[in-house]
C-alpha cells in the first residue's frame, strides 16, 4: 500500500478516540459479547489445537482500543464516495490487519498530511553525467 498521507492529532489521539467523546476505548471490546461467546461455543464443539485456541482468545480479547488508527499512522487515499461525502482511507491496523476508513473531508484536510514521494533516482544518463 503506498501512503499518500499520514494521520497526526495535535493530542495524539487515535482516529477512533478522537470520536469517542471521553469513552474508554481499551474497555470496549472489540467484538460484541454475543459474537465472542457464539465463536467459544463452535470452538468448544471443533475441538482447537491450542495454538488455535490460543489465537481465537487473542483475537477475542482484543478492544477497540486495539483497532483504531494511531497518531502517526500512514494511509492511502483510495478516492471519494461522493454519494456518501467522505474521503476512503486504505491502512493497516497494530495487528497487520487492512481496513478501509470514511473520513468526512473536513476532519480529512485538519488531521492527514500528504507524505511526500520518495525521491526519483537519477536516470543512467543523469547518473553518467554527474561522474
Amino acid at each position: 500500500m503506498p501512503a499518500t498521507h499520514v494521520y497526526k492529532h495535535p493530542e495524539g489521539k487515535g482516529f477512533g478516540q478522537h470520536h469517542a467523546g471521553g469513552t474508554d476505548l481499551a474497555a470496549r471490546p472489540a467484538q460484541p459479547p454475543e459474537a465472542a461467546a457464539a465463536l467459544r461455543s463452535a470452538a468448544a464443539v471443533m475441538q482447537p489445537t491450542p495454538e488455535q485456541a490460543e489465537a481465537l482468545e487473542a483475537f477475542l480479547a482484543r478492544s477497540m482500543a486495539d483497532l483504531d488508527m494511531a497518531d502517526g499512522t500512514e494511509v492511502e487515499h483510495t478516492g471519494d464516495d461522493a454519494e456518501r461525502g467522505i474521503k476512503i482511507v486504505n491502512w493497516t491496523d497494530k495487528h497487520g490487519d487492512g481496513r478501509s476508513t470514511g473520513i468526512t473531508p473536513e476532519f480529512f484536510a485538519t488531521y492527514f498530511q500528504p507524505v511526500a514521494p520518495p525521491a526519483a533516482l537519477p536516470s543512467a544518463a543523469e547518473a553518467e553525467v554527474s561522474q
